[in-house]
């Protein structure tokens, strides 16, 4: 699976973004979830939409 990523206009930090997605493995695991692991300051992390939706307490979050 390849996903792409549009820049909206006038969006900050959107390089940022790139460059951390470009830098990282992307994979749908058995559950059919997708996930990105990515190594930041030489530590691995997964990152899940689960994980996402927790730690900024978005209100649809299960």
């Amino acid at each position: 699976m390849v996903s792409y990523i549009k820049k909206p206009t006038g969006s900050e930090g959107f390089q940022d973004i790139v460059d951390f997605l470009n830098g990282s493995h992307i994979r749908t695991v058995d559950n059919g979830e997708q996930e990105i692991t990515a190594t930041v300051d030489g530590k691995e992390f997964t990152v899940t939409e689960a994980s996402v939706r927790r730690h900024l307490q978005l209100a649809d979050a299960n």
